[in-house]
C-alpha cells in the first residue's frame, strides 16, 4: 500500500521559495499536457468517459475511441485541458513533487510526497 500526502500551496511565491530551497535535490522535471474531447452527441460523457490526449515531455497516448462507440467519422469536440509542470526532488530517500497546474481559469500550486 502506498500513502501520499498532497499539500496545496497558497501562491507562486511559496512555490518559488520551495523550488529554491530544494534546488540541490532536483532529479528531473516532468511536463504534462492533458486535453479532453467528447463527440458532438456527448457519447463519451454519457458513458462517464472522455477521450484524453496526454502529452508527457513530447510523448503522447490516448484512450481507444471504439471502446465507447465513437465512430471514425464522428467529429470530436475539445472540452478543455490543463498543463502540469512537476519538479521531482529526492529528499532523504523520499520523492517530493513540486507541482504547478495551469488551467484556463488560473494556476494552482502543490507539493506531494508518496
Amino acid at each position: 500500500m502506498e500513502v501520499g500526502v498532497k499539500l496545496r500551496l497558497p501562491d507562486s511565491n511559496s512555490h518559488q521559495k520551495l523550488s529554491t530551497i530544494l534546488s540541490t535535490l532536483h532529479i528531473k522535471s516532468l511536463i504534462q499536457e492533458n486535453i479532453f474531447f467528447d463527440s458532438k452527441s456527448s457519447k463519451l460523457s454519457s458513458n462517464l468517459a472522455a477521450l484524453r490526449l496526454c502529452f508527457h515531455n513530447l510523448d503522447s497516448y490516448c484512450r481507444v475511441r471504439r471502446e465507447f462507440g465513437v465512430g471514425e467519422n464522428e467529429d470530436l469536440v475539445c472540452l478543455s485541458g490543463f498543463r502540469n509542470v512537476r519538479q521531482v526532488f529526492d529528499w532523504k530517500g523520499l520523492k517530493l513533487e513540486l507541482g504547478e497546474t495551469i488551467y484556463d481559469f488560473g494556476t494552482s500550486y502543490e507539493i506531494e510526497c508518496d
